[in-house]
């Protein structure tokens, strides 16, 4: 209902199905290597003025920001967007490079040999563990594959297979489009860096994205003339600033003889 005019989102239930036991583990795993690469960005970028790590999980970050920026009088841009086609459009094929790009980043990170997973937790070693499921970066790979090409919903007697986008009633679902987008985000990021263009880096440092929303804050609405350059053309972003301000200074026009609202 946030979304101008509302729409539909279908979601699937898998509960107890062939790969529904095995997507809580893969999302156990991929869950995991969010956080490393979380942690690892902001090690790095803590003495730089980027950020290459648009991901958050809560409005923590959002709300912590906002109340230290409150207390500056220059902050004045601030820009919310929605994918309205993420689950629905991912292509198959591009999705399954990003995720094997960005697991074999993070297991050079961690330096290690296997990721370990269990229904709970998941942890890096460089041993198999004999007591819970137990792989390498290249059969982790495998699983998630699978998970990806064995999507197949029952409608109305009719058994269909998903060849594009991703199934939102799956456990790992939201953790596969969280990494599908930062591949692109963290590679536009750092291809601003490698040429030189730090200064279009650093304004981009404010960018809050939970899933499929996304705001920008003091960019000077620079991330909206990016867009293309960042994602590719299936990812439909819409600008979602729903706002009555232009109406309250018509209506109000008296209020702004006096002060200057930005």
């Amino acid at each position: 209902m946030h979304k101008d005019p509302p729409g539909n989102r279908f979601i699937t239930a898998g509960k107890n199905t062939v790969t529904s036991s095995l997507s809580q583990l893969v999302s156990t795993g991929l869950k995991l290597m969010l956080k490393t690469q979380k942690n690892f960005s902001t090690y790095l970028n803590k003495y730089k003025t980027y950020n290459d790590y648009f991901i958050i999980d809560n409005h923590d970050d959002v709300i912590k920001f906002m109340d230290n920026s409150n207390i500056s009088n220059s902050r004045k841009s601030v820009q919310s967007f929605d994918f309205k086609t993420l689950y629905t459009k991912i292509p198959h094929t591009a999705l399954k490079e990003n995720v094997e790009v960005f697991v074999h980043r993070v297991f050079k990170y961690k330096s290690k040999r296997f990721i370990n997973i269990t229904s709970k937790y998941a942890y890096f070693s460089n041993k198999r563990s004999k007591k819970c499921l137990s792989l390498t970066a290249t059969e982790f790979l495998e699983m998630v594959g699978f998970i990806i090409d064995n999507s197949f919903i029952v409608y109305q007697h009719k058994v269909s297979r998903q060849i594009i986008g991703i199934p939102m009633g799956t456990n790992c679902a939201p953790d596969l489009a969280n990494i599908y987008l930062h591949v692109f985000e963290y590679d536009y990021i750092h291809s601003l860096v490698l040429s030189g263009k730090l200064d279009v880096a650093t304004m981009l440092s404010n960018i809050f994205r939970f899933q499929d929303d996304l705001i920008a804050f003091e960019d000077n609405k620079l991330f909206a003339t990016l867009i293309s350059s960042i994602y590719p053309s299936v990812m439909e972003l819409q600008n979602t600033n729903l706002s009555p301000f232009p109406i309250f200074k018509k209506k109000f026009n008296f209020l702004f003889q006096s002060f200057d609202f930005r």
